[in-house]
């Protein structure tokens, strides 16, 4: 059997840890409600999408159910561990009998889990928190999660409240709300993830908004000599740019729900939409190994991206998103997020020297490409924050990191670190990292991991 996903070992834990509660006094059944250990009532106070699954979303989530009770019995064929269970809790351990129930919990998990995170917001593995799993979606949140670690202890999970596009405060008495999926992201895309993950559609005002949508795919016109974009023509009475359409064709046209170029005529822009699916293709297969997908069966995925040949299909598909999307376009900023992190990745293989920096000086050249998408993407509507100084007052200048989201603060945290590396003087460097310090300070206590690091580099320069 391949290495269990993240799931598989998540559930068997709580598995092991609902054996150890399981009283078959009150009822065979697991799903009985008379099992009232504190795990037990946690699990069934959890939400589940299980109703609304489809006949292949049920065969996927059985074969993630029998794995982890696979590795039950594996874990249960351990003396050491057998040992802390009494003989009657053992026989009950019965595949038949508890399949029905941990198929549920494997919809609970997908529905109420949280991909774990280190400081780079690098997935490394899953979770479940039972009290944040009650914080309801928004594509606008005024809250994130980041994950904190201890020696000897389970990742903790903080939420940070924020503020977002539709308030600067949050007062006594208003909800809490977090993103269960990247809010960055086009309508589709989070409509598609939503309903695939959660079996639920948003009508948030952001899912609404149309015309901001347009600007985040940023799709650019077929024609070679206009740098116009795609629009949906019911949004186009905001546009400054001249269009070679009369007010009779406009007005037809958008009445059809047709797109169209915000420059010219175009209409056909089946093309470039190829092109730009064919290209995330390859960035999607390479995320989803990065993040080790939970319910990913595929094993044919090369090891951490071992040879160049993968690195190169992704600059490739990196390339076609530049040549049809303009660089606001989150295509362009999640694909760079996805090939920086390879890079990254990658770094370590290279022994030469010259291929550390070539590769270094590369992932730079990338950061500073998504910069302004990053920027872009993650402000809905854009926020404006002014620095304070120690007496309350606002400071005479602002600086360019003040306002940005927790992503686009990492991708500047490893551009700092990256100069340290690439340039003899690092002055520079330096004074963004003290900053970066004091942004990331609102998410991470000071002994944690990615504070520590920053700590290092302030001392050593």
């Amino acid at each position: 059997m391949s290495t269990p996903t993240p799931t598989v070992l998540l559930i068997t834990r709580i598995l092991r840890r609902l054996l150890q509660q399981y009283d078959p006094q009150k009822g065979s059944s697991w799903e009985n409600e008379n099992q009232d250990g504190p795990i037990f009532v946690k699990i069934r106070e959890l939400v589940s999408n299980y109703d609304l699954l489809t006949k292949s979303e049920l065969e996927s989530y059985e074969e993630v159910a029998r794995k982890s009770l696979h590795c039950l019995s594996q874990l249960m064929m351990d003396k050491e561990d057998s040992n802390a269970f009494s003989t009657h809790k053992l026989e009950n351990c019965d595949h038949t009998t508890m399949l029905p129930y941990c198929i549920r919990l494997v919809s609970k998990i997908v529905m109420n889990g949280f991909s774990i995170s280190d400081g780079e917001q690098i997935a490394i593995g899953i979770g479940l928190f039972h009290s944040v799993a009650m914080v309801n979606h928004s594509c606008i949140p005024n809250a994130v999660q980041t994950f904190h670690f201890d020696v000897g202890k389970e990742p903790q999970l903080a939420i940070t409240v924020t503020t977002n596009g539709e308030s600067d405060t949050i007062k006594a008495g208003d909800e809490v709300t977090i993103s269960y999926i990247d809010a960055s992201a086009p309508i589709s895309s989070r409509q598609k993830l939503l309903q695939d993950e959660y079996k639920f559609q948003c009508s948030c005002s952001k899912c609404n908004d149309l015309s901001h949508d347009d600007n985040i795919a940023g799709l650019r016109c077929p024609r070679s000599s206009c740098n116009g974009r795609r629009y949906r023509l019911a949004n186009l009475a905001g546009i400054e740019q001249p269009l070679e359409m009369d007010d009779d064709q406009i007005m037809f046209r958008r009445n059809e729900g047709e797109l169209a170029c915000t420059v010219c005529n175009e209409s056909d822009f089946s093309g470039v939409t190829r092109k730009r699916e064919k290209a995330m293709e390859v960035i999607k297969k390479c995320d989803s190994f990065l993040k080790q997908n939970p319910l990913s069966n595929d094993n044919h995925l090369p090891t951490r991206h071992e040879n160049k040949d993968q690195i190169s299909d992704l600059i490739g598909a990196y390339s076609a998103l530049k040549e049809t999307c303009q660089m606001q376009s989150w295509y362009i900023f999640y694909a760079g997020e996805v090939l920086i992190q390879c890079l990254l990745e990658y770094l370590p293989k290279t022994a030469a020297d010259h291929e550390q920096r070539e590769y270094c000086g590369r992932i730079l050249c990338v950061i500073e490409e998504i910069h302004h998408a990053a920027r872009f993407c993650t402000s809905w509507p854009p926020i404006y924050i002014s620095a304070k100084s120690c007496d309350g007052g606002l400071t005479k200048s602002k600086h360019y990191l003040d306002g940005l989201s927790l992503r686009s603060i990492i991708l500047h945290y490893k551009a700092a670190k990256l100069k340290l590396f690439l340039y003899a003087d690092p002055r520079d460097a330096y004074d963004t990292i003290k900053y970066i310090r004091k942004e990331l300070m609102v998410y991470y206590p000071e002994h944690h991991e990615i504070i520590s690091c920053l700590d290092q580099c302030l001392s050593g320069i």
